[in-house]
C-alpha cells in the first residue's frame, strides 16, 4: 500500500475535524487541509474495550463469560492490570487446541513447517501464557476449572474495529450449522491449499464474520445511543447505514469463511441483554472514540494493505465490500466525537483525552500464525504478523495522531505516554 493511501485518509479525516476550527492550529505531520482531498478504504474486526462474554458450541470455539468484572488494581487473586479490566473467560479444550494448532502461543510463535511435528492434543488446560482472548489479548493469570472448562484472567482493552461491548465484554454469537448467511456455494474441493492453512484460513476468516455480525448489534445500540442524546440526522443515518454494511461483511466473511472450511457455518443467538442502558455523552464519546474513530481507522488501513495483495476472488470480493466501508464508519466515528465535543465541552474533552491516551500506550498488536503457506495467506487476503505491524504502528503515527491532535488541540507528542514496547502485553488485531 502506498503512501498516498495514509495521507489521503488523514486529510479525509482532518476535513471533518476542520470544522471545529482546529484544523489551521495543528500542522499535523506536516499537512493541512491545502494539501489534497480524497478517502480510502479498509477490514476486519472490532474495537474498544474487552472479551467475549458469550460464545459457542465446542465446535465453534465455545466462550463463556464467568460475569462479573474485578477491578483493575486487582482483588485477592486477581492480577492488576496496566491497561483495560480484568475478566476472566471459559475455554474448551477443543478451542484451546485450534487456537494453538492455528495460529501459535501469542498469536504467531507455532512452530514452522520444517519442525512442526504432530498436532497439539490437549488432555488438561495449557499454561495462560499460551492462551489469548478472541480479541487476541494474552491471558495473565490461570487456568482454573469450571466443569469442562479452563477458566483464564485476561487485562481487555480492545480488539480492532468495531466490537459490541457490554460493561467490558465484547459479544459474539456462537456458531452454528447454518447458509442463510451467505449466496455462494460451499466448496472446497477445488481449492490448493494445504490442510494446515485451509484450516488456519477458515478460522480467521470465521472470526472476522463472527466479529462483523457483533458489529451490527454496535450500530443498533449506536443509533440509540444517538436519538438519546439528541444527535443530527445526518450521524443517525450514518450509523443505520454502516448496520447495514456491516450485515454484508458478515456475509461476504461467513461465504469466504465455509468455502475455506467445506461447511456451512453461520451466526447463533447474539446476548444483548444489558445493553439497553444509557451512557453519558462523555462515555457515549470516549467509546466512539475507541471503538469507531480509531478501531475503524486501523481496520480501514489493514483492509487495504490485505486488499493489495489478495488474488483469491472470494477474499477480494469481501475486502473491496469491507475496504470502502470501514473508512465511511471511521470518518462517522470522528464526526461524532467531534459534534460530542462541541456538545459537551470540558467533560467530553477529559474522557476523550484520557481514552485518546490509552489508546496510544496501548495500539493493537498483529496476529498471524507462522505454520502456513504464507504465499496462499497472502492471496487469501491475509497479513504476515510482521506487515500488519507496520500498517498498524503507521496508521498510529500518520493517521490517528494528527487526528487526535487537531480534535483535542493539543500536540501530537504529548499524546503518547513514553512506555516500552516490550514493557508488558499488548492488545493485539487479528492479520
Amino acid at each position: 500500500m502506498s503512501a498516498k493511501h495514509y495521507f489521503r485518509a488523514r486529510i479525509r479525516f482532518l476535513a471533518v475535524l476542520s470544522a471545529s476550527g482546529a484544523l489551521a492550529q495543528v500542522s499535523c505531520g506536516g499537512s493541512t487541509a491545502s494539501d489534497g482531498a480524497g478517502g480510502t478504504s479498509g477490514s476486519g474486526g472490532q474495537a474498544s474495550g474487552g472479551t467475549p462474554a458469550t460464545g459457542g458450541s465446542v465446535a465453534s470455539g465455545g466462550v463463556t463469560s464467568t460475569g462479573g468484572t474485578p477491578s483493575t488494581g486487582g482483588t485477592a487473586g486477581t492480577p492488576s492490570c496496566d491497561y483495560g479490566s480484568a475478566q476472566q473467560l471459559c475455554y474448551s479444550l477443543q478451542f484451546l487446541e485450534d487456537q494453538l494448532n492455528h495460529s501459535g502461543p501469542w498469536g504467531g510463535d507455532a512452530p514452522g513447517p520444517e519442525d512442526a511435528g504432530p498436532p497439539i492434543k490437549l488432555t488438561e488446560c495449557p499454561s495462560y501464557d499460551l492462551v489469548q482472548s478472541d480479541c487476541c489479548n494474552p491471558a495473565v493469570a490461570g487456568p482454573t476449572k469450571q466443569g469442562e472448562l479452563c477458566c483464564y484472567v485476561f487485562c481487555e482493552g480492545g480488539c480492532c474495529g468495531r466490537a459490541f461491548v457490554i460493561d467490558g465484554d465484547t459479544r459474539l454469537a456462537e456458531l452454528v450449522e447454518r447458509d442463510d448467511w451467505f449466496t455462494l456455494p460451499v466448496d472446497s474441493s477445488s481449492l490448493d491449499l494445504d490442510d494446515t492453512t485451509r484450516a488456519a484460513l477458515a478460522l480467521i476468516w470465521r472470526e472476522d464474520a463472527r466479529m462483523e455480525h457483533a458489529s451490527v448489534a454496535s450500530f443498533a445500540r449506536f443509533t440509540l445511543e444517538l436519538l438519546a442524546l439528541g444527535a443530527p440526522a445526518d450521524l443517525v443515518e450514518g450509523a443505520q447505514r454502516a448496520a447495514l454494511d456491516e450485515v454484508e461483511h458478515a456475509r461476504l466473511c461467513f461465504a469466504l469463511a465455509s468455502r475455506l472450511g467445506g461447511s456451512a457455518l453461520g451466526p447463533g443467538s447474539l446476548d444483548v441483554s444489558g445493553s439497553g442502558h444509557a451512557r453519558s455523552l462523555a462515555d457515549a464519546a470516549a467509546a466512539a472514540l475507541v471503538e469507531g474513530a480509531i478501531g475503524e481507522t486501523v481496520a480501514a488501513m489493514l483492509a487495504h494493505e490485505q486488499l493489495a495483495g489478495a488474488t483469491d476472488p472470494g477474499a477480494r470480493r469481501a475486502l473491496q465490500r469491507i475496504a470502502r466501508d470501514e473508512e465511511t464508519h471511521a470518518e462517522l466515528g470522528w464526526r461524532f466525537v467531534r459534534w460530542a465535543l462541541a456538545q459537551g465541552g470540558a467533560r467530553v474533552h477529559a474522557a476523550l483525552a484520557r481514552a485518546a491516551a490509552e489508546a496510544l500506550r496501548h495500539p493493537p498488536r498483529p496476529v498471524a500464525p507462522r505454520d502456513v503457506d504464507s504465499a496462499a495467506w497472502r492471496a487469501y487476503g491475509r497479513l504476515s504478523q510482521d506487515a500488519a505491524a507496520r500498517v498498524v504502528d503507521r496508521t498510529m503515527r500518520e493517521v490517528i495522531e494528527p487526528c487526535l491532535a487537531t480534535l483535542l488541540k493539543e500536540s501530537g507528542p504529548s499524546l503518547r505516554p513514553e512506555v516500552s514496547r516490550a514493557s508488558g502485553p499488548e492488545r493485539r488485531a487479528r492479520a
